[in-house]
Protein backbone atom coordinates (compact mmCIF):
# COMPACT_ATOMS: atom_id res chain seq x y z
CA UNK A 1 0.00 0.00 0.00
CA UNK A 2 1.36 3.82 -0.93
CA UNK A 3 1.94 5.69 2.02
CA UNK A 4 2.02 9.42 -0.05
CA UNK A 5 -1.43 8.68 -1.68
CA UNK A 6 -3.87 10.73 -0.44
CA UNK A 7 -7.81 11.78 -1.66
CA UNK A 8 -7.72 14.19 -4.28
CA UNK A 9 -10.63 16.87 -5.78
CA UNK A 10 -11.88 16.24 -9.28
CA UNK A 11 -9.71 17.71 -11.78
CA UNK A 12 -12.11 18.11 -14.40
CA UNK A 13 -14.50 16.85 -16.86
CA UNK A 14 -13.68 13.33 -18.68
CA UNK A 15 -12.65 15.08 -21.77
CA UNK A 16 -10.40 17.19 -20.30
CA UNK A 17 -8.77 14.17 -17.80
CA UNK A 18 -6.91 11.56 -20.41
CA UNK A 19 -6.62 7.92 -18.84
CA UNK A 20 -2.97 6.79 -19.74
CA UNK A 21 -3.73 3.58 -18.74
CA UNK A 22 -1.82 1.62 -15.66
CA UNK A 23 -4.12 3.34 -13.19
CA UNK A 24 -2.41 6.88 -14.27
CA UNK A 25 -4.62 10.02 -16.00
CA UNK A 26 -3.17 13.07 -17.54
CA UNK A 27 -4.79 16.22 -16.76
CA UNK A 28 -2.86 19.20 -18.14
CA UNK A 29 -0.04 21.00 -19.19
CA UNK A 30 1.33 24.60 -19.20
CA UNK A 31 5.02 26.27 -19.60
CA UNK A 32 6.83 27.59 -17.06
CA UNK A 33 10.24 29.94 -16.73
CA UNK A 34 12.79 28.57 -14.84
CA UNK A 35 16.62 29.61 -13.13
CA UNK A 36 18.90 30.63 -16.25
CA UNK A 37 16.37 32.06 -18.89
CA UNK A 38 15.00 29.02 -20.01
CA UNK A 39 11.55 27.47 -20.29
CA UNK A 40 10.35 24.17 -18.98
CA UNK A 41 7.09 22.61 -19.78
CA UNK A 42 5.13 21.42 -16.63
CA UNK A 43 2.10 18.39 -16.67
CA UNK A 44 0.28 16.98 -14.34
CA UNK A 45 -0.79 13.23 -13.63
CA UNK A 46 -3.11 11.41 -11.30
CA UNK A 47 -2.17 7.72 -9.93
CA UNK A 48 -4.78 5.86 -8.34
CA UNK A 49 -3.56 2.85 -6.84
CA UNK A 50 -5.61 0.11 -7.45
CA UNK A 51 -4.97 -2.16 -3.80
CA UNK A 52 -5.46 1.17 -1.68
CA UNK A 53 -7.58 3.51 -3.57
CA UNK A 54 -5.54 6.90 -2.84
CA UNK A 55 -4.36 8.95 -5.30
CA UNK A 56 -1.00 10.71 -5.89
CA UNK A 57 -0.28 13.52 -7.88
CA UNK A 58 2.76 13.54 -10.12
CA UNK A 59 4.39 16.44 -11.91
CA UNK A 60 6.53 16.13 -14.78
CA UNK A 61 8.45 18.42 -16.41
CA UNK A 62 9.81 17.67 -20.00
CA UNK A 63 12.56 19.93 -22.12
CA UNK A 64 10.94 21.85 -24.86
CA UNK A 65 13.54 20.11 -27.22
CA UNK A 66 11.55 17.06 -26.38
CA UNK A 67 7.89 17.59 -25.66
CA UNK A 68 5.60 19.84 -27.39
CA UNK A 69 3.73 22.49 -24.14
CA UNK A 70 0.38 21.79 -25.94
CA UNK A 71 -1.55 19.09 -25.37
CA UNK A 72 -2.23 16.95 -29.01
CA UNK A 73 -5.31 16.15 -30.49
CA UNK A 74 -5.17 13.01 -28.78
CA UNK A 75 -5.33 14.90 -25.37
CA UNK A 76 -1.71 14.82 -24.25
CA UNK A 77 1.59 15.85 -24.42
CA UNK A 78 2.85 15.13 -28.00
CA UNK A 79 6.11 13.90 -28.88
CA UNK A 80 8.53 15.95 -30.88
CA UNK A 81 10.93 13.99 -33.51
CA UNK A 82 13.96 14.60 -30.84
CA UNK A 83 11.65 12.85 -28.03
CA UNK A 84 10.44 9.79 -30.09
CA UNK A 85 11.74 6.21 -31.68
CA UNK A 86 11.96 7.80 -35.23
CA UNK A 87 15.19 7.02 -36.60
CA UNK A 88 18.17 8.93 -35.94
CA UNK A 89 16.60 10.69 -32.68
CA UNK A 90 18.26 11.46 -29.59
CA UNK A 91 17.00 9.02 -27.02
CA UNK A 92 15.33 11.17 -23.96
CA UNK A 93 17.31 11.38 -20.69
CA UNK A 94 14.82 11.20 -18.02
CA UNK A 95 15.47 11.24 -14.35
CA UNK A 96 12.57 9.61 -11.98
CA UNK A 97 13.24 11.58 -9.28
CA UNK A 98 11.36 11.27 -6.03
CA UNK A 99 10.37 14.03 -3.96
CA UNK A 100 12.41 15.17 -0.67
CA UNK A 101 10.95 18.29 0.85
CA UNK A 102 13.38 18.50 3.61
CA UNK A 103 15.94 18.89 1.49
CA UNK A 104 14.09 20.35 -1.83
CA UNK A 105 12.41 22.62 0.31
CA UNK A 106 14.16 23.19 3.70
CA UNK A 107 17.39 23.06 2.30
CA UNK A 108 18.56 20.19 4.49
CA UNK A 109 21.96 19.02 4.19
CA UNK A 110 21.76 15.54 5.18
CA UNK A 111 21.00 14.21 1.57
CA UNK A 112 22.01 15.11 -2.18
CA UNK A 113 18.20 15.04 -2.90
CA UNK A 114 18.28 18.95 -3.52
CA UNK A 115 21.06 19.03 -5.87
CA UNK A 116 20.16 16.25 -7.81
CA UNK A 117 16.80 17.51 -8.82
CA UNK A 118 18.78 21.15 -9.89
CA UNK A 119 21.31 18.62 -11.78
CA UNK A 120 18.57 16.92 -13.83
CA UNK A 121 17.03 20.23 -14.48
CA UNK A 122 20.20 22.14 -15.85
CA UNK A 123 20.25 18.73 -18.27
CA UNK A 124 16.71 19.13 -19.68
CA UNK A 125 17.78 23.18 -20.70
CA UNK A 126 20.03 21.41 -23.34
CA UNK A 127 18.95 18.32 -24.28
CA UNK A 128 15.96 16.26 -24.85
CA UNK A 129 14.10 14.38 -21.75
CA UNK A 130 12.02 14.55 -18.44
CA UNK A 131 11.94 14.58 -14.91
CA UNK A 132 9.14 12.53 -13.28
CA UNK A 133 8.52 13.47 -10.06
CA UNK A 134 7.19 10.86 -7.65
CA UNK A 135 5.93 11.79 -4.17
CA UNK A 136 7.50 9.21 -2.04
CA UNK A 137 9.30 11.29 0.66
CA UNK A 138 11.59 9.49 2.49
CA UNK A 139 12.40 6.34 0.07
CA UNK A 140 8.23 5.70 0.31
CA UNK A 141 7.66 6.09 4.01
CA UNK A 142 6.45 9.50 4.31
CA UNK A 143 7.45 12.53 5.57
CA UNK A 144 6.21 11.99 9.34
CA UNK A 145 8.30 8.47 9.43
CA UNK A 146 11.27 10.18 7.68
CA UNK A 147 11.43 12.63 10.89
CA UNK A 148 11.10 9.67 13.22
CA UNK A 149 13.87 8.00 11.61
CA UNK A 150 16.30 11.28 11.69
CA UNK A 151 15.62 11.24 15.40
CA UNK A 152 17.10 7.96 15.58
CA UNK A 153 19.76 9.03 13.43
CA UNK A 154 20.71 11.57 15.51
CA UNK A 155 19.91 10.07 19.13
CA UNK A 156 20.76 6.42 18.56
CA UNK A 157 23.79 6.54 15.80
CA UNK A 158 21.59 4.58 13.09
CA UNK A 159 22.24 5.20 9.40
CA UNK A 160 19.02 5.40 7.44
CA UNK A 161 18.52 1.54 6.89
CA UNK A 162 18.47 0.35 10.81
CA UNK A 163 16.62 3.64 11.23
CA UNK A 164 13.78 2.39 9.27
CA UNK A 165 14.32 -1.34 10.50
CA UNK A 166 13.82 -0.06 13.90
CA UNK A 167 10.58 1.71 13.28
CA UNK A 168 9.34 -1.45 11.93
CA UNK A 169 9.63 0.21 8.34
CA UNK A 170 10.93 -1.43 5.13
CA UNK A 171 14.48 0.28 4.16
CA UNK A 172 12.58 0.89 0.14
CA UNK A 173 9.21 1.42 -0.48
CA UNK A 174 8.96 3.02 -3.27
CA UNK A 175 6.59 1.93 -6.85
CA UNK A 176 6.91 3.23 -9.99
CA UNK A 177 4.18 1.63 -11.24
CA UNK A 178 3.25 5.29 -12.81
CA UNK A 179 6.21 5.22 -14.54
CA UNK A 180 5.90 3.18 -18.08
CA UNK A 181 1.99 4.80 -18.84
CA UNK A 182 3.21 8.35 -18.26
CA UNK A 183 6.37 7.92 -20.85
CA UNK A 184 4.07 5.92 -23.29
CA UNK A 185 1.84 9.54 -22.89
CA UNK A 186 5.22 11.32 -23.70
CA UNK A 187 5.63 9.21 -26.60
CA UNK A 188 9.11 8.57 -24.86
CA UNK A 189 10.02 4.44 -25.96
CA UNK A 190 13.41 4.66 -24.74
CA UNK A 191 15.01 6.04 -22.15
CA UNK A 192 18.54 6.88 -20.97
CA UNK A 193 17.83 6.95 -16.93
CA UNK A 194 19.68 9.54 -14.95
CA UNK A 195 20.08 7.73 -11.41
CA UNK A 196 23.16 5.78 -8.87
CA UNK A 197 20.87 3.07 -8.06
CA UNK A 198 20.63 -0.09 -9.99
CA UNK A 199 17.18 -0.87 -7.82
CA UNK A 200 15.70 1.59 -9.81
CA UNK A 201 17.01 0.41 -12.96
CA UNK A 202 15.48 -2.97 -12.04
CA UNK A 203 12.03 -1.81 -11.19
CA UNK A 204 11.70 -0.09 -13.64
CA UNK A 205 13.06 -2.63 -16.60
CA UNK A 206 10.36 -5.51 -14.73
CA UNK A 207 7.47 -2.49 -15.50
CA UNK A 208 8.45 -2.70 -19.08
CA UNK A 209 10.42 0.44 -19.55
CA UNK A 210 13.30 0.17 -22.23
CA UNK A 211 16.49 1.55 -20.47
CA UNK A 212 18.87 1.83 -23.51
CA UNK A 213 21.95 3.07 -20.73
CA UNK A 214 22.29 4.58 -17.25
CA UNK A 215 23.30 7.65 -16.64
CA UNK A 216 25.31 8.70 -13.05
CA UNK A 217 24.05 11.92 -11.14
CA UNK A 218 26.39 12.34 -8.87
CA UNK A 219 26.69 15.68 -6.50
CA UNK A 220 29.46 16.19 -4.55
CA UNK A 221 28.88 15.33 -0.62
CA UNK A 222 28.61 18.33 2.27
CA UNK A 223 30.14 17.44 5.86
CA UNK A 224 26.58 16.85 6.94
CA UNK A 225 25.64 14.26 3.96
CA UNK A 226 29.23 12.10 3.56
CA UNK A 227 27.53 9.55 5.98
CA UNK A 228 24.42 9.28 3.77
CA UNK A 229 26.59 8.66 0.82
CA UNK A 230 28.69 6.21 2.62
CA UNK A 231 25.51 4.04 3.34
CA UNK A 232 24.16 4.44 0.07
CA UNK A 233 27.34 3.08 -1.44
CA UNK A 234 27.52 0.20 1.55
CA UNK A 235 24.42 -0.70 2.13
CA UNK A 236 22.40 0.38 -0.65
CA UNK A 237 24.54 -0.54 -3.25
CA UNK A 238 24.23 2.46 -5.08
CA UNK A 239 27.31 3.57 -7.90
CA UNK A 240 29.15 6.71 -6.53
CA UNK A 241 32.97 5.66 -8.04
CA UNK A 242 34.58 8.79 -7.99
CA UNK A 243 33.75 9.43 -3.83
CA UNK A 244 33.85 5.72 -2.34
CA UNK A 245 35.01 3.46 -4.91
CA UNK A 246 32.82 1.64 -7.50
CA UNK A 247 29.45 -0.35 -5.63
CA UNK A 248 29.83 -3.99 -7.34
CA UNK A 249 28.29 -4.45 -10.80
CA UNK A 250 24.49 -5.69 -11.13
CA UNK A 251 22.84 -6.83 -13.86
CA UNK A 252 20.87 -3.97 -14.00
CA UNK A 253 23.98 -1.92 -14.42
CA UNK A 254 25.96 -4.46 -16.79
CA UNK A 255 26.70 -2.91 -20.19
CA UNK A 256 25.42 0.19 -19.66
CA UNK A 257 27.56 2.41 -18.12
CA UNK A 258 29.74 4.51 -20.28
CA UNK A 259 32.70 5.81 -18.09
CA UNK A 260 33.42 9.04 -20.31
CA UNK A 261 30.31 10.25 -20.08
CA UNK A 262 30.32 9.78 -15.64
CA UNK A 263 33.63 11.62 -15.28
CA UNK A 264 32.27 14.25 -17.36
CA UNK A 265 29.34 14.96 -15.09
CA UNK A 266 31.08 14.74 -12.30
CA UNK A 267 33.43 17.03 -13.36
CA UNK A 268 31.45 19.76 -13.96
CA UNK A 269 29.00 19.56 -10.80
CA UNK A 270 29.46 22.78 -9.32
CA UNK A 271 28.79 23.13 -5.52
CA UNK A 272 27.94 26.55 -3.92
CA UNK A 273 25.45 26.03 -0.95
CA UNK A 274 25.67 29.93 -0.43
CA UNK A 275 23.99 29.81 -4.16
CA UNK A 276 21.38 27.48 -3.01
CA UNK A 277 20.37 29.02 0.18
CA UNK A 278 20.14 32.46 -1.79
CA UNK A 279 17.51 31.11 -3.81
CA UNK A 280 15.53 30.01 -0.68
Amino acid sequence: MLRNTVTLPDFGSPETCIPCGGDVTYTASCTIPVDGGGRLHLHHYVYRDPTSGGQMEIPVLTSPASVEGTPDSGGGPAASASGSAAAGAAVPLVRVHDQCVTSEVFGSLKCDCREQLQLALRRLSSEPGAVIYMPQEGRGIGLGNKVRAYHLQETEGLDTVDANLALGLPEEARRYDAVPAILAHLKIRKIRLMTNNPMKVESLRKLGVDIVSREPCIVRPTPHSRAYFETKTRRMNHILPALFGAAPKTKADSGTIDSDTEKLVISTIPFDTSAMHSKL
